[in-house]
């Protein structure tokens, strides 16, 4: 009889305490597989690389969208940034402050790719990418301060003090980026010779002052070709700026940047400024915001000085609330200028309606608002660089020729308003009759010139007055007259009805 033999396995109490471990043990052991494996299938995901173009004029309503795109690259880990250039420059603080939040977007590498011309401002933003390269055709350079005088302008207007101030600037951010600081200033001053140097067989770009001091100190110096003559301001090709170690190298597509940068393999996600950064940008323009200013300041003083509330009210909040919309969306504004600029309005009603004449609570509400929009049109308190000091000039001047031109519309708003085609049935500009039928308020009729009746409210100039039984809204001819003084009315245009104190 054959004999079964029976293989009994032993039970788990009975294995050694370390393999009773290792079997506990075994489910972590899977999961940090699993978790090591997509972290392998995460890191070979490729990289994503942000590009976006900057190809309009440098100014403050590019600079919030600038500062969007770092921090959103920064957030997301992105392998690099390329900014597309293309502009004939424009506002220097802005291009400092795009140069600010470009240097914040560090360990994120940013290249500029310079895709037409980079001049002015546009050459700033250039050197204050960490590599730049150029396409065919492409140049970089001519960066000379000018003062809205155009192109032709000369820099001797602005005084060497601002050139040598936007030269230091251009040669630090050069320097910074690895860039020969010498060429970035030949790009500001006209003045400055530079020629390609030989020193101890390391090649550089020097003044003669600084070759002199070279060959002072018993270096081996070989003068070259002359960069820049005095006289022209340097401004270089794609391949010249790739020869003088200015451009990193010369790429006719996006493709061929991305295979010079090492990115080949990197997800390229071009972004664009959405919808509030182009109304920003147009809304703060100079010829826009100076436009807003003046229609708001002739809404808000023809609000005031007529009874009722109607569009000039709601035309005046419309122009104003944009404005101030469009200096906070940059970063130019905060809500504490739009308060200031409140206060002085509400101080200013308040010295109209509720005190009698016109003193401290008056003449601090304009100030209130003059300090308000200032501030709305400057990044600084207190000017210190010398482009602070232009732009604290140009914003009295644009602010100077709102008020003026502010005041002349007003005064010939009240003067043809009442004859324009389509404009005039906002206001009545004659006498109905009951005859004709509907009926009308006793004040529209010129038979109420001379009644006399008492003021009830202060008019500054607008208030009431009681004529017999009927109370009415009246408008001071000149002045204020206080509440219970004698008048007369002297004229009415359409629903206007002036008084004089007797």
């Amino acid at each position: 009889m054959k004999r079964h033999h029976v293989i009994s396995l032993p039970r788990p109490k009975e294995l050694h305490p370390s393999i009773r471990a290792g079997w506990l043990l075994l489910p972590f052991l899977l999961l940090a597989l699993l978790a090591n494996g997509s972290f392998l299938a995460a890191s070979s995901t490729p990289q994503e690389v942000y590009y976006f173009k900057l190809d309009t004029e440098v100014q403050y309503g590019m600079s919030g969208f600038v500062k969007r795109m770092m921090e959103t690259a920064k957030r997301n880990n992105a392998q690099a940034v390329i900014i597309g250039i293309d502009t004939f420059g424009g506002r220097v603080d802005a291009a400092l402050e795009i140069i600010e939040h470009i240097d914040r977007a560090k360990p994120v590498m940013v290249y500029a790719y310079v895709e037409d011309k980079a001049w002015s401002a546009g050459a700033l933003l250039a050197l204050g990418c960490q590599g730049i390269f150029m396409r065919s055709g492409s140049s970089i350079g001519s960066a000379m301060p000018v003062s809205g005088g155009g192109p032709q302008a000369q820099s001797e207007a602005l005084g060497e003090k601002y050139v040598s101030a936007i030269r230091a600037k251009f040669r630090s951010v050069a320097e910074k980026n690895g860039y020969p600081p010498n060429l970035a200033a030949a790009m500001v001053d006209q003045d400055m010779e530079v020629w390609q140097v030989s020193v101890s067989g390391q090649t550089q770009y020097l003044t003669q002052d600084e070759i002199d001091l070279a060959r002072k100190d018993k270096k081996q110096v070989t003068v070259g070709a002359q960069i820049t003559a005095k006289g022209k301001l340097l401004n270089l090709t794609a391949q010249q700026a790739q020869a003088f170690g200015l451009a990193r190298g010369v790429a006719e597509n996006q493709r061929d940047l991305l295979a010079q940068a090492g990115l080949e393999t990197a997800e390229v996600r071009e972004e664009q400024r959405n919808w509030t950064e182009y109304a920003a940008g147009f809304l703060t323009s100079s010829m826009i915001s100076g436009l807003l200013l003046m229609i708001g300041l002739i809404a808000l003083y023809t609000e005031i000085t007529h009874p009722g509330f109607g569009w000039a009210g709601i035309t005046g909040i419309l122009a104003l609330g944009l404005l101030f919309w469009g200096k906070y969306i940059i970063n130019l504004a905060e809500m504490t200028e739009f308060l200031i600029f409140l206060a002085g309005v509400v101080l200013l009603l308040i010295e109209i309606f509720v005190i009698p004449g016109f003193g401290i609570t008056g003449i601090t509400g304009i100030i209130l608002m003059c300090v308000g929009l200032y501030l709305a049109f400057v990044p600084f308190v207190i000017p210190k660089q010398p482009w602070d000091f232009s732009l604290f000039t140009r914003t009295l001047v644009v602010l100077f020729t709102a008020v003026i031109s502010s005041i002349t519309g007003f005064l010939i708003l009240i003067h043809f308003l009442p004859e324009l085609p389509g404009i005039n049935r906002l206001v009545l500009t004659r006498s109905q009759r009951q005859e004709e039928g509907f009926t009308v308020a006793d004040q529209a009729s010129q038979e109420m010139v001379g009644w006399q009746g008492r003021t009830t409210t202060d008019l500054r100039p607008v208030g009431k007055a009681r004529f017999e039984a009927k109370l009415l809204d009246v408008v001071a001819e000149s002045g204020f007259i206080p509440k219970g003084t004698l008048v007369t009315v002297i004229d009415v245009k359409g629903n206007r009805i002036l008084v004089r104190s007797v």
